[in-house]
């Protein structure tokens, strides 16, 4: 080949390589765990407790406003089972039980089970609807000791996903009697808005959901901590439009890590598609 061929490869393969840094400064290296399949579903993983797991079953009417509302969900979890009955959307298709409600778990337990058994990595989640801290207050932990564990918390779902969206609640109130801790439920519901503003941004949005005020644990709770029927409602009620606003966000911009890793697989193949063409035309003119 002569030099002026070897200049002429030399210059496309420049090419090739200014595409793959603009690849690579996309952030095609950031997805080694990026779930398959269709990157414009959302992936949502209710985290928490039994007011959230056993059976938890506000989340299927959460699923009938998300589906209704037209979002393209997948709920997502470690626990699969359907403990609420045979909820349908308006299109009949049946609701999706999936979640990560452990019953007795507190924010600290929660974030080792997250760590240990590699949760996230299982689940990969768009979004977390996040309802942690009933099982703190019955064991006397203040509002400091639970928002320290929101802190850690968040830190582990950024670590795994940097554009993770968070939802996030207080526990909702709970019977004097119970654990005479509505004093430290209040503290927590109070400080939960603006623990939520100083930690969201552009890349991380935290939203926050109200789920004390009109919650009467005295009417709306089977023992002054799991909701009833009319406490199950009323949570679903609370949590709906700010789950809908972060879902419907998410999904504007993609699934983060599934699309990153859709276009990156198309980008790299059409960088290959150059390396080649480039090649062969050397050899041509060889």
């Amino acid at each position: 080949m002569t030099a002026r061929r070897w200049r002429r490869l030399g210059a496309a393969l420049a090419v090739v390589g200014g595409l793959a840094a603009v690849v690579g400064a996309a952030g095609v290296e950031a997805s080694p765990d990026a779930p398959s399949g269709d990157p414009t579903v959302t992936r949502v993983e209710v985290i928490g407790d039994s007011i959230s797991g056993s059976p938890g079953c506000w989340r299927a009417p959460l699923w009938v406003t998300l589906t209704d509302a037209g979002l393209d969900v997948d709920m997502v979890g470690i626990r699969t089972e359907n403990e609420c009955g045979e909820v349908v959307n308006q299109a009949g298709a049946a609701w999706d039980p999936d979640n990560t409600g452990i019953g007795g778990v507190t924010t600290t337990r929660m974030w080792v089970k997250l760590a240990r058994d590699g949760v996230l990595e299982q689940t990969q989640p768009d979004v977390i609807v996040q309802l942690l801290g009933t099982n703190d207050l019955l064991g006397g932990a203040t509002a400091d000791d639970i928002l320290k564990q929101y802190d850690a918390l968040l830190t582990l779902y950024r670590d795994h996903n940097p554009q993770i969206s968070l939802v996030i609640a207080a526990p909702p109130p709970i019977a004097t009697g119970a654990c005479g801790c509505d004093d430290a439920q209040a503290a927590v519901a109070a400080a939960v808005p603006a623990w939520a503003q100083s930690h969201s941004t552009d890349e991380s949005r935290v939203y926050v959901a109200d789920l004390t005020t009109g919650f009467d644990p005295a009417s709306d709770t089977v023992d002054g901590i799991h909701p009833n029927d009319a406490g199950t409602a009323k949570l679903a009620a609370a949590w709906g439009p700010v789950v809908t606003d972060a879902v419907a966000a998410a999904g504007a911009t993609g699934s983060s890590f599934a699309v990153w890793a859709v276009w990156g697989a198309a980008a790299v193949g059409i960088v290959a598609a150059v390396v080649a063409a480039a090649i062969a035309k050397a050899r041509r003119t060889s």
